[in-house]
């Protein structure tokens, strides 16, 4: 390979690459932080902006980061960008990490409800969001498997009128973007009628609510077994 152009690499080196990402949206107490802590990993870093949420997964080992500050996210990431101990990086909740953004990201000055957000501040927010999901996506280019939750909205689209369901996250298209920003984007759902009390995820899209998969493998939709819900990345595992 010709070493003239810094970081040009061999398609199977990339191809190879064990890290991936994803994101896992659904609605409040369905499961989605331990089903994201359950993904199989030597050892997980977890940026938690939702603690309360670790009780049900305190069984599992792991790295606990709490931020409280945009500046001690940003540094989180700059850290983990140099970390070779993690092999899995969890983000919980995206949702979560969008209101700490937004709080901290409006301007001061003479205003007469500083607290409210202006368009400047809207703007900052999403930018800084953006950045932030990539970044911490490119941790894949490490090895890393990088997993996102999220909670789940539903939103009327300004042009068609039409209902539209998917991640919650500041702005009209970021929640749409994450699709393009992440390898696999799930919803999680409850069952109904025989598969009351199951849970599943969804990964493909529908009328409504989108979803995707990079796996060719990939069933539609997967059980995830209370006592295994590793089971459901059993399609991301035995590739790899």
């Amino acid at each position: 390979m010709n070493a003239s152009l810094p970081g040009l690499k061999e398609m199977s080196e990339v191809i190879d690459n064990d890290g991936t990402s994803i994101a896992i949206y659904g609605p409040a107490g369905i499961g989605k932080t331990l089903l994201s802590l359950s993904f199989p990993a030597k050892k997980r870093f977890i940026m938690s902006f939702e603690p309360g949420g670790l009780k049900v997964a305190k069984h599992l080992p792991g790295t606990v980061y709490i931020p409280s500050q945009y500046v001690e996210v940003q540094r989180a990431v700059e850290w983990l960008e140099k970390d070779t101990e993690h092999d899995t990086v969890v983000v919980d909740s995206l949702t979560e990490l969008g209101r700490l953004v937004q709080t901290q990201s409006i301007t001061t000055g003479a205003r007469s409800h500083p607290e409210l957000t202006n368009q400047q501040d809207f703007y900052l927010t999403v930018e800084r969001m953006r950045n932030l999901i990539r970044r911490i996506r490119l941790l894949i280019q490490k090895g890393k498997t990088v997993i996102f939750t999220c909670a789940e909205t539903v939103d009327k689209d300004a042009v068609t009128g039409r209902m539209i369901g998917g991640p919650d996250l500041p702005g009209n298209k970021l929640g749409a973007e994450l699709c393009y920003l992440v390898d696999e984007l799930y919803r999680m759902v409850a069952g109904s009628g025989t598969e009351l009390g199951q849970r599943f995820i969804v990964t493909q899209p529908d009328t409504m609510y989108v979803a995707k998969s990079r796996v060719p493998s990939a069933p539609i939709k997967i059980h995830v077994p209370k006592d295994k819900p590793e089971t459901a990345f059993t399609h991301i595992t035995k590739g790899h």
